[in-house]
């Protein structure tokens, strides 16, 4: 729901400081005016106006508007990261992989038979460096055991294997973007 402001107005009276007194034992009426006698006043403090009144209620009514557009900008990073699946592909048809945002790769391989199985992928910068050469190391077989491993990829650079795949029958990756850069 949206703040809603209000205007404030002041008070306005023919005398401000006047007041009715009542004797509550026999009901006798008397009319006095009032005024402050509060000794040393050692802070003034803010006067409770229209003008303080209205401050407020546009310091929170802006507060409220950068609260909304600051969700609507989160909400559309939200709206941007769309995982991307691969399930039971070939190694050959997910790499190399050049990442569109920077995020999380997640690569499962799954053995042809009871053999040990490898694939050793090197993440590359744009400009074709190596950066990190062994960001994803992924070992597996001893039975016919699949195995998974992630990491982090930069918006740009690219993940391209440098030793593998063995005795891979398929595998299953997904992206997932950490922000929309």
């Amino acid at each position: 729901m949206a703040f809603i402001t209000k205007e404030w107005k002041d008070r306005i009276v023919e005398y401000a400081g006047r007041r009715k007194l009542v004797n509550v034992s026999d009901q006798s009426e008397m009319i006095v005016d009032v005024t402050r006698n509060e000794g040393t006043v050692s802070q003034a403090g803010d006067a409770f106006s229209a003008a303080n009144m209205n401050d407020l209620e546009q310091r929170v009514a802006d507060e409220f508007s950068t609260i909304s557009e600051n969700l609507n900008v989160i909400q559309g990073d939200i709206d941007a990261i769309v995982p991307t699946f691969y399930n039971e592909v070939s190694v050959s048809s997910v790499f190399p992989f050049t990442a569109p945002h920077t995020g999380v790769i997640c690569v499962t391989i799954y053995p042809q038979s009871d053999a040990t199985l490898y694939l050793n992928l090197a993440l590359y910068d744009a400009n074709n460096t190596v950066v990190l050469g062994e960001a994803l190391d992924i070992w597996g077989g001893n039975g016919g055991a699949q195995n998974t491993a992630s990491c982090v990829v930069p918006k740009g650079y690219t993940l391209k294997i440098i030793r593998g795949p063995s005795n891979i029958a398929h595998i299953c990756a997904s992206f997932t973007p950490l922000k929309n850069d």
